[in-house]
């Protein structure tokens, strides 16, 4: 219900005036319909203003609920920014304990709907507890209806930790949340190194229906990344975007979308900006199927330090053979989006694959960014919650003389009601990182096994 609401707001209760909906059957039990709106259907999802498909299961699940968990967790691969006497990074495979705490779910009202998922870990190894700590991750969003036409929204990507790997807010199973920005897990998932880093991201929207079809949408964001690290790179940046869209039907969507990126780069000279434009569609395909694609260019300009060597006389002057210049380059490169998702009553399914340009992962500063994604997840067993999904990542640097970088993960995880509010849930991943010409070549794994407490007739899904 808060899904097909908070769509809804985008386009004002006059949406249908040119266009007038044919009777659609709602996958939504009658006991769970509390309003009309549960059983209206918004339009197809636009990938310029982010956020949840239009389409997505109801039910229990979506109410704000409370946990706990106390698990216990295995971890290889674990490496920090120091480097041993053979001149690699040593890796370190540990067992430990890891409590988990937070709230999830949905809340909607007349005018306005709220998204929020915390999750707070506790973690503690039986050796080297330089990796114990404490991980926090947040996404909240808030979407307000101001006038018939107009909506506003509001919502914070936020987290600090030292494994991001693991990291809820980060996965690749989270696309369920209106507050999601996916931008921010291309910046939460690819660390090279387990050190601890907090990253922010704020973003503000302003839609505003012109008439029955035609709509735009102005939203502006701030990026904030720390890494404890000196030795890696943190960013400042912001951005501004901008799109109109056209109802074609009630199930197609036209959009055009310009957005305007700019980064500066801490504890390492450098900025850059970036420049994106591009066509959007979208569709609804029978019932539960829902497709967006989109597709243009960017231009990313960057400026940093590089070393060069230095002219012999130059050389003999200094007494030093290498010094710094001003690097400065601009490029321009596709940029593409595709996202496929199929909902079921208590289930849902996605792919997506997409193409952009990041401020990097404290190694790599300016990059492109591939991320292909896979991922199901079902709760429509009275005990029993499943989710598996699997993820492709690719860095490839702009500015820098680095080897490409990429990832490949995958895993799955069960949550099983015991008893009312109590499970037994599980949970084992897997990533492959690879770094081009690089030692930092590595195989994460993490397991994890113990008890969830949450309240609710159905199990909570706690990935």
């Amino acid at each position: 219900m808060k899904l097909a609401v908070a769509v809804a707001l985008l386009f004002g209760a006059s949406a249908w005036a040119q266009d007038p909906p044919a009777p659609v059957a709602s996958d939504t039990p009658a006991e769970q319909a509390e309003t009309p709106a549960a059983a209206e259907y918004g339009g197809p999802s636009i990938l310029s203003r982010g956020g949840a498909p239009s389409i997505a299961r109801g039910g229990e699940t979506l109410r704000l609920r409370p946990f706990l968990t106390l698990s216990g967790i295995y971890d290889s691969g674990l490496g920090n920014t120091i480097i041993n006497q053979q001149g690699n990074v040593p890796y370190a495979d540990l067992y430990g304990v890891d409590a988990a705490f937070g709230v999830t779910g949905a809340h909607t009202w007349k005018h306005s709907s709220l998204d929020l998922d915390y999750r707070g870990t506790l973690r503690h190894y039986n050796e080297n507890t330089y990796y114990d700590g404490m991980d926090n991750s947040l996404m909240l969003g808030y979407k307000r209806q101001l006038t018939s036409r107009t909506s506003f929204e509001v919502a914070e990507n936020a987290t600090r930790y030292q494994r991001a790997f693991s990291l809820p807010l980060a996965g690749y199973y989270n696309t369920g949340f209106q507050a999601y920005d996916p931008s921010f897990s291309g910046l939460t998932t690819n660390d090279l190194f387990d050190t601890p880093a907090t990253m922010s991201m704020s973003t503000g929207r302003l839609t505003h229906l012109f008439s029955a079809r035609l709509s735009m949408s102005l939203s502006g964001s701030g990026l904030f990344i720390r890494r404890h690290s000196d030795a890696l790179v943190g960013t400042n940046g912001y951005t501004a975007r901008g799109d109109i869209a056209y109802r074609l039907s009630r199930y197609q969507t036209i959009s055009v979308s310009y957005d305007f990126n700019h980064f500066d780069f801490q504890n390492r000279y450098g900025q850059a900006d970036v420049h994106g434009a591009a066509l959007g569609y979208s569709v609804r395909m029978g019932r539960h199927w829902e497709m967006a694609l989109s597709g243009g260019a960017m231009r990313a300009e960057s400026v940093r330090n590089t070393q060069v060597q230095l002219d012999p006389v130059v050389a003999a002057i200094l007494g030093r053979t290498v010094g710094f210049a001003k690097f400065h380059g601009i490029v321009y490169l596709p940029q593409y989006g595709a996202h496929l998702t199929r909902a079921f009553r208590r289930a849902s399914a996605s792919a997506g694959y997409s193409r952009t340009v990041l401020p990097g992962n404290g190694v790599y500063t300016i990059t492109s960014y591939e991320n292909g994604t896979l991922g199901y997840s079902y709760t429509g067993f009275r005990r029993l919650s499943l989710q598996a999904g699997a993820s492709y990542t690719r860095y490839s640097a702009l500015s820098q003389a680095l080897g490409r970088y990429r990832s490949y993960s995958g895993g799955g995880g069960f949550t099983y009601r015991v008893a009312h509010s109590l499970s037994v849930i599980g949970r084992v991943d897997g990533r492959r990182y690879q770094v081009q010409n690089s030692d930092l070549n590595r195989i994460y794994c993490r397991a994890s096994f113990g008890l969830g407490w949450a309240p609710g007739d159905y199990p909570l899904a706690l990935w």
